[in-house]
């Protein structure tokens, strides 16, 4: 058992490595990556010592059965496992009573130590890392100072809970055990209630999310609603990031004059800012690019600053100055609603105008030609030459934007100012003040990096989903997809009659090489056929499996207690636990005979399997809602840009909530008593307390179960009523209307044809590469063919010199 042990601690610490590599952003604290990945493993590892506790506690009771017949120990009892720790035991005759004694004190000390992990870092530690965190003080010793306090209000409440127990203790005549026990059940009563309402949503939420999955027009609309509401917050975050950027270029100018005293502060502000604002430039819509002067016009500077980048880092594309004068007049609303901003820059891109000054020569105006009419004609056939989209009211917008900035280059209708606005109000700005502005800094740069990674995420699926269904009725009906599949798998045919030339999207690149079509049908396959398949499938599993568990939960209610005949009281759970660990009281009694399916005092090593997959299940359940849920939307995880609040939010959430699962699951399998025996587990004589209503008769596993059912319903309710009647969303989300669909679609077609420009500058810059490798090469032979008849020249001189006939 030591090595499963080890091997578990081993398994389950690079798991969470692995997970929280795939879901932390960027600079995240050393001190939170360590304290997440320690909470995370105590966590998980004081649920998986569940199988192997309740496999020794079987264990126990089937020697104690065979105890006079060592072979029929052997036999039923699968002592081979639990035979690891004779090598601790001195090898003597009782070996066997001492590994078992050795095996229950070395679990006892484990629930001990990761329980007390659980119990600091949930409760403790990490909530007053999320202050520290949070907290955007210039020095480390005020950003401690300002967790204690806020954390201050909750140990000053749990310190005025100890007392009153301790008053009402001392009342009573309770002794310390009873007040320490009281206030773990009081911990476990909260838990428990989350992990019942937590647990009955994701039983009737978890199947209908994979089912709806499984079916490709749903998981396109929702793929679509997911792409309109994170561009909708994703602008939104740019917006607000780009006006708290624009104070603090303010204040960077004020910092050398009227701020000086607060330098050092702005200084540090500035450096939080995600790019350098010195660098940033206004590209107005008459004036072209110009320094920023005003609060509006450093905020449009830094919009389009902050889209440059995002250009160059997701769609590897240079924004050039005609790009962003396009963006410039968009964002002014001088195009009209809907307007391909995209495509228009891409038209003058192709016709090779990248400068504003190639766009200004499109006007006759710029040649000193002033007649109106004839300016705009012009304009307009340069415009259709170039192919430019749009309606003939976007074009008529850009034409006058283009003339405009002629008109107005010597005279501008606004006057410059000579110094630009300065900041509002000098002597009010402080260090308190600028802490806050840096807190500011720090939520609107969060919120905008995770609003900006869950669009792009959602714009590439939308864009392959819809790939995917172009290509699904491109291929025709069922049998003629097959067929042409088949053809091109096995004769490598890409005709677009009777063969297949791949999934062609811009989101995805082809599989390439001898083997790359018949790598394209394979995965073609799995995601349009086999993988709905399996998740149709899996959504059944999920929801029988989920029956499963919500029965098990309800039968352990009092009222519904002792209505079965059987020792397992209606617990689906424990009847599949018999199957592989069948012993009492939970399979069969003194008065109630084992089931005729059941084989008595048998216990095998796959019961911890069993066990493994019933907690993995519940686990993934509570783990779903709780990603769901979003309580309250403090906390957000993001693949790729998780922050450390919402690391440690969900570090201390399974840290809190890891011992009332471990408890409530004993519980659906009659091993969570509140007075502990002596063939019960490990657990129950540990924490056999934590079950228990301090000064009632009453245990939390009795009551609460109800609460699952009760959330299962209304869940089932609220989901059944969401088209009929227009109730709220257990978990935050707005009704997907047509109109947010259509307006994504257009969203996702601006997002495919940045995609598709991306695979163009690729492409091209691959051609030149290829191109410069190929000249290179070329040239290389040639140097080396000069060498070679340079070398045999001299040769032949040196034959020429030996027979007398050179001549000098």
């Amino acid at each position: 058992m030591w090595w499963a042990l080890i091997l578990e601690f081993i398994v389950i610490g690079w798991v969470v490595v692995l997970v929280m590599k795939y879901l932390s952003g960027r600079n995240i604290p050393y001190h939170v990556v360590v304290s997440v990945w320690i909470s995370w493993t105590s966590a998980l590892s004081l649920v998986a010592l569940v199988p192997i506790d309740l496999n020794l506690t079987y264990l126990k009771r089937c020697i104690d059965h065979f105890q006079d017949d060592p072979a029929e120990q052997e036999n039923h009892c699968s002592l081979s496992y639990w035979l690891s720790w004779q090598a601790f035991a001195g090898g003597e005759e009782d070996s066997l009573d001492k590994a078992i004694r050795l095996s229950e004190g070395t679990l006892r000390s484990c629930w001990y130590w990761v329980f007390a992990v659980c119990q600091i870092n949930g409760w403790v530690l990490l909530t007053f890392q999320q202050s520290f965190v949070e907290a955007q003080h210039f020095q480390t010793r005020q950003r401690l100072v300002q967790a204690a306090k806020e954390n201050g209000g909750f140990y000053g409440a749990c310190g005025v809970i100890a007392l009153v127990f301790i008053l009402i203790l001392y009342v009573s005549g309770r002794d310390l055990d009873f007040w320490v026990t009281a206030m773990f059940a009081l911990a476990n009563a909260i838990c428990l209630l989350i992990v019942a309402v937590m647990l009955g949503y994701g039983l009737a939420e978890a199947p209908k999310a994979i089912f709806q999955r499984a079916r490709a027009k749903p998981t396109l609309r929702r793929a679509l609603y997911n792409v309109f509401e994170c561009h909708k917050g994703y602008t939104q975050a740019a917006e607000d990031l780009a006006g708290t950027l624009a104070q603090i270029f303010l204040l960077r100018k004020a910092c050398g004059n009227t701020l000086r005293h607060l330098s050092k502060e702005i200084i540090v502000i500035t450096k939080d800012c995600p790019f350098d604002l010195s660098s940033a430039i206004l590209m107005h819509p008459t004036k072209g690019p110009s320094i920023p002067m005003t609060r509006a016009e450093m905020h449009s500077a830094f919009l389009g600053r902050l889209q440059e980048i995002e250009a160059g880092a997701v769609f590897n594309y240079e924004m050039t100055e005609v790009d962003q004068w396009i963006n410039s007049l968009d964002n002014a609303q001088l195009l009209p609603r809907g307007a391909d901003v995209f495509g228009i820059q891409e038209a003058l891109l192709e016709a090779g105008h990248k400068m504003l000054g190639d766009v200004d020569g499109l006007d006759p105006g710029y040649r000193g030609q002033a007649d109106k009419r004839v300016r705009e004609k012009q304009i307009q056939r340069y415009i259709d030459d170039m192919n430019v989209p749009g309606t003939p009211l976007v074009h008529r917008a850009l034409i006058a934007a283009i003339m405009k900035r002629n008109d107005e280059a010597n005279a501008l209708a606004e006057p410059e100012l000579t110094h630009g606005e300065q900041i509002e109000d000098p002597e009010a700005w402080d260090v308190k003040r600028l802490v806050d502005l840096r807190k500011e800094l720090y939520v609107a740069g969060k919120k905008y990096r995770r609003n900006k990674k869950k669009f792009d995420a959602n714009a590439r699926r939308a864009v392959l989903l819809q790939d995917l269904k172009a290509a699904r009725e491109d291929l025709g009906d069922f049998r003629g997809m097959c067929r042409r599949l088949r053809s091109a798998f096995r004769e490598g045919d890409r005709s677009a009659e009777t063969g297949w030339d791949g999934l062609k999207s811009p989101v995805r690149k082809q599989w390439g090489g001898k083997h790359g079509l018949k790598l394209e049908v394979m995965s073609f396959v799995w995601a349009a056929i086999l993988a709905p398949s399996a998740k149709l499938l899996a959504s059944f599993l999920c929801a029988a499996f989920a029956l499963m568990v919500l029965f098990s939960e309800i039968s352990v209610f009092p009222g519904i207690k002792g209505a079965f005949r059987d020792a397992q009281q209606g617990s689906i759970l424990l009847y599949s636990t018999c199957e592989a660990a069948s012993v009492p009281p939970g399979c069969f009694t003194d008065e109630i005979p084992p089931q005729p399916w059941q084989t008595p005092w048998r216990v095998s090593t796959s019961v911890q399997v069993l066990i493994v997959a019933h907690l993995f299940f519940i686990c993934g359940v509570l783990y779903f809602s709780l990603l769901r849920l979003r309580i309250f939307s403090i906390y957000e995880v993001v693949v790729g840009e998780t922050d450390a609040f919402s690391l440690l939010f969900n570090a201390y959430a399974v840290c809190r909530l890891a011992p009332s699962i471990a408890n409530n699951y004993l519980n659906l399998l009659q091993e969570a008593h509140e007075v502990p025996s002596e063939s019960g587990t490990v657990f129950e004589k540990v924490f056999s307390g934590m079950g228990s209503i301090p000064f009632t008769h009453l245990t939390f596993n009795e009551v609460l179960p109800p609460f699952v059912a009760v959330s299962f319903l209304v869940t089932i309710a609220n989901a059944l009523t969401r088209k009929c009647v227009e109730c709220p969303r257990l978990d935050g989300e707005a009704h997907k209307t047509d109109e947010m669909i259509e307006e994504a679609h257009g969203i996702a077609r601006v997002e495919r044809r940045m995609y598709e420009n991306r695979f163009k500058i690729s492409n091209s810059l691959k051609r030149t590469r290829e191109q410069e490798e190929a000249r290179l090469a070329a040239q290389a032979a040639e140097n080396r063919e000069k060498l070679e008849r340079e070398r045999a020249r001299r040769e032949q001189m040196e034959r020429d010199l030996e027979a007398g006939v050179y001549s000098g």
